[in-house]
């Protein structure tokens, strides 16, 4: 704060007002060097009044307070008695004191009039809309998924999804857990470049989500959405991709207000969704998914210092996969999944300087992939129980049951204190301290087997085949405790922040094993203890930003840090076949006989020594004001992932087999195991052993590069805009997905114990999508008419011949290897237009609107993922046959009162 000839004005009288505000308003004095502060504001939208004796009192309106971020409205004063308040342009875009790049955060406001895809997987979708983000898979209805993309050379489970600042993603495969109702959230943010200490734990993006929270006054929605089968519609020939029905219905209600004016607020909110699909190949079977959930909030300020917040979230679904001309009813799956997350936070101002945040909560998720004909959970009557399932190599079709059942649960307790501390006129300049500890313990459990321990192959009706691994119980439990200390120091006339931090890591995993018995060997139960205890991370970040204009119109930003990946328990305790039994039918006994028998016990061991994976990161970004609704960003990443975790082969003895491909005449010379039966493996951070042959030549990468320009015009003049344009390049021999065990996605791959993984291994990964657009926008037309569109684009993705030898290892099993350089082939470009529109009208304080998305507006029909494996051998070449296509044009009409 300043007079018209910068000197500094102290004891200027500062107003915040917001209704984000219990109480509406705040008030601050400015100090001697004309700083004020208003510290632990919640997200919403202020206006900020200035007034001392003398001068003309200023406002700035419109100020957008973000998850995160800290905006800055300065005034200069003018000599002068006037009692009109003068308004001065616009609110900040541009925050000066972070180095954080690609920062973008949509208001409910802003979304909820964009074409988004409101399906059971929630808010969660609103990821694909991220700058920079790849597009998941489109093979379902309303638009991108946030679920199997990948951000900026992360692996597809790399996002971190934060939920009122609670971790919700799965601990044991790290991918996204709960699935949040879309109308309940308020803002939602994307970081992670240029991250702060504070925050850890991907290796894609930062997705925060906030909830709505009541006000001082009583406000609410209720909408229903829907789509019949008649809006959908075909796109294909292909049976297996035409739609013979596909309807959803959304139902939605919340109402927000006070309990206790000025003193408590509340929110509550219960959402239905109802979806019944079917293709034509279901042969006139439909499965359907149906979920139910519930959100309570409290905000207590039980002083003008103190807020407690408490949160109570459950959600339900059941749901059933449909039959079809190759899977019998009796063999369908039946998910099932429960959800409920209880939180607790306190804040405690001690000053405008000085506050403490305590962020509790406890993630229940329990999820089954159990038969749809009967249940098969351990605790059923076992004369309920379904037969093995059986697949016939002749008609392809699976009968009997599903053949395996999924049962797991997943749990997080958290519990995270940061300690802020604001020092002015400090070490020459200000600080902003940030301290914290952060610990989550979270115990699993996945159990999952063959039904009845086994699986049966036909002939024709005939038995062939059988496979037998026994149902198994892994009960893991991931610990982690970080502490991280952050700073961001102004200094130089304000204008330059350089921003050190730390960050802290302990990591330990423990649990237990339990195993059925499987013909030949007795049930077994193995307690690990904590067998995962890699070294303590430590994660070093430095970032500078200088205010070139000095004005806060525009910044220089760069950044470097280090960033350690999430804590799965697919690292050092992943569900799997331990105990694996193979046997030929024998027409002349009438019985089975074993061939093959391989037995481990569960949990592989684990070196001391173990590292856990993180990428190295360097940014640097250039961010403009350009109007005062119009910011501009420029911004160069790179990063590279090492400390790799993997499975290693310690004992392996090779010989040296020749195959060749008859379909491209290729000879191919490889390694073949000859003790597979006695393989003795080491879970370890391969870069720190001298392996030797046959691995002395081979270099496991993940590396990433990128160049993107971001434009952000907020709302005015009736429209607002954000678009983006990425070029990046993801390669290495490491992949971003689990594909085949060729990337550590999801926990050790195979790369250290098959050394013929390693033919053609290094290439653009998967998720290599080199151009990237997205433009997002909306419009007020005149007779109060809303109208939004999401456009994308993204290069196809990449994909390689994978031949599959028969015959060939001296235990009688097949070798799958890479044909030709990974990355070879490239599906087709992917590009899409997405619309809404909506017409409101108007009721004393009731509006009501009904509104229409159109989704794939042009119905393309680009193919998503072909089959990528070739076995020449089996006498059907399948190679590069569609398995997944762009899910057609569909229309989804939608009614809501607002009040």
């Amino acid at each position: 704060m300043t007079d018209v000839d910068g000197v500094a004005l102290p004891g200027v009288t500062i107003t915040l007002a917001s209704p984000a505000l219990i109480g509406d308003t705040r008030t601050a004095v400015t100090g001697a060097d004309g700083r004020y502060r208003f510290p632990a504001t919640p997200l919403g939208s202020y206006s900020v009044e200035a007034s001392l004796n003398g001068f003309i009192s200023q406002a700035l309106g419109g100020i957008r307070v973000s998850i995160g971020s800290r905006m800055a409205a300065n005034f200069q004063m003018r000599l002068g008695v006037q009692e009109t308040v003068t308004v001065m342009g616009e609110a900040p875009l541009i925050d000066v004191k972070g180095s954080s790049a690609v920062q973008t955060t949509m208001a409910a406001d802003y979304f909820q009039g964009l074409p988004s895809a409101r399906t059971n997987a929630g808010a969660t979708d609103l990821l694909g809309m991220a700058p920079g983000a790849t597009v998941g898979s489109s093979d379902r209805a309303g638009g991108v998924t946030g679920r199997g993309g990948s951000q900026f050379g992360g692996t597809k489970n790399g996002a971190q999804f934060s939920f009122d600042g609670v971790n919700v993603n799965s601990s044991e495969g790290g991918e996204v857990e709960l699935q949040m109702d879309f109308d309940n959230v308020a803002e939602v943010n994307f970081g992670g470049i240029g991250a702060p200490a504070e925050v850890g734990g991907y290796n894609g993006l930062v997705m925060n989500l906030v909830t709505k929270s009541g006000s001082n006054e009583l406000h609410g929605q209720g909408n229903i959405f829907f789509r019949l089968d008649s809006f959908t519609t075909q796109n294909s020939d292909d049976p297996e991709f035409r739609r013979d029905l596909d309807n959803e219905h959304q139902w939605h209600l919340d109402v927000g207000g006070p309990l206790a004016k000025d003193k408590l607020w509340g929110y509550g909110s219960f959402r239905r969704s109802v979806r019944n699909f079917a293709t034509e190949l279901s042969g006139g079977t439909k499965g359907f998914a149906h979920r139910n959930q519930l959100l309570a909030k409290l905000t207590w300020q039980a002083s003008t210092t103190d807020r407690v917040t408490g949160q109570i979230s459950w959600e339900k679904e059941d749901a059933l996969d449909p039959a079809d001309a190759f899977i019998t009813p009796e063999a369908t799956l039946a998910p099932y999944g429960l959800w409920r997350i209880f939180m607790l936070d306190y804040l405690k101002v001690f000053s405008d300087t000085t506050l403490v945040e305590v962020h509790s909560a406890f993630v229940d998720a329990d999820r089954a992939d159990g038969p749809g004909a009967k249940d098969i959970h351990p605790d059923t009557d076992p004369s309920n129980l379904l037969p093995a399932g059986h697949f016939d190599l002749v008609t392809g079709v699976l009968s009997e049951s599903p053949g395996f059942f999924f049962d797991r649960t997943r749990n997080r307790y958290q519990v995270n204190v940061a300690l802020s501390h604001y020092a002015d006129e400090f070490l020459n300049g200000s600080h902003d301290f940030k301290t914290g500890v952060q610990v989550d313990v979270s115990p699993t459990r996945t159990f999952t087997g063959y039904i009845m321990g086994a699986y049966y192959v036909d002939y024709g009706g005939e038995p062939l085949y059988r496979y037998e691994t026994p149902a198994q119980d892994d009960q893991p439990e991931n610990r982690q405790v970080s502490g991280f200390l952050q700073n961001a120091w102004t200094f130089a006339g304000n204008r330059v922040t350089i921003n050190p931090g730390v960050r802290i890591n302990w990591w330990q995993g423990c649990g237990q094993s339990v195993q059925d018995a499987v013909t030949g060997f007795p049930a077994l139960t193995v307690d690990h203890g904590c067998l995962f205890e890699p070294k303590m991370g430590l994660a070093p970040r430095f970032g500078l930003t200088y205010d070139i204009t000095g004005d806060g119109t525009t910044a220089f930003k760069v950044h470097y840090g280090k960033y350690y990946s999430q804590l799965i328990t697919s690292m050092y305790l992943a569900p799997g076949e331990r105990l694996f039994q193979f046997s030929e039918w024998n027409p002349d006994i009438g019985d089975f006989e074993i061939v093959e028998t391989e037995f481990r016990l569960p949990g592989d061991p684990i070196d001391p020594d173990i590292e856990m994976p993180y990428f190295r990161e360097f940014s640097v970004a250039v961010e403009h004001q350009v109007a005062d609704d119009v910011s501009v960003e420029l911004t160069g990443i790179v990063r590279r992932n090492e400390g790799f975790l993997d499975k290693i082969l310690t004992n392996g003895v090779f010989g040296r087999v020749e195959a060749t491909d008859p379909v491209t005449g290729t000879t191919y010379n490889f390694f073949d195991q000859l003790n597979a039966n006695e393989s003795e493996i080491l879970i370890t951070t391969p870069s720190n052993l001298n392996l030797g042959f046959p691995f002395d030549t081979f270099e496991q990468s993940r590396k990433y590069w990128g160049v993107g320009l971001t434009v952000e015009k907020r709302f005015s003049n009736n429209w607002q805009l954000t678009g983006s344009y990425f070029y990046s390049k993801t390669e290495g021999t490491d992949d971003t997905a689990f594909e085949n065990g060729r990337g550590s996605a999801l926990g050790p791959s195979n790369l250290w114990t098959n050394p013929n993984q390693h033919i053609n291994a290094f290439g653009p990964l998967e998720d290599d999508h080199p151009h990237n657009i997205k433009v997002i926008g909306s419009f007020r037309l005149p007779l109060d008419i809303d109208a939004g569109f999401f456009y994308w684009f993204q290069s196809g993705q990449v994909y390689t011949r994978e031949v599959n030898f028969r015959g060939v290892r001296s235990n009688g099993r097949s070798i799958t290897v890479f044909g030709e350089p990974r990355g070879s082939r490239r599906l087709p470009n992917q590009s899409n237009v997405d619309l809404r529109a909506e017409k409101i009208f108007r009721v004393n304080d009731f509006s009501i609107a009904a509104g229409i998305d159109v989704f794939n507006l042009f119905n393309a029909a680009t193919p998503t993922r072909v089959v990528r494996e070739d076995d020449p051998f089996s006498g059907e070449l399948d190679f590069e046959r569609i398995r997944r296509l762009r899910f057609p044009r569909n229309i989804r009409l939608g009614f809501r009162i607002i009040f």
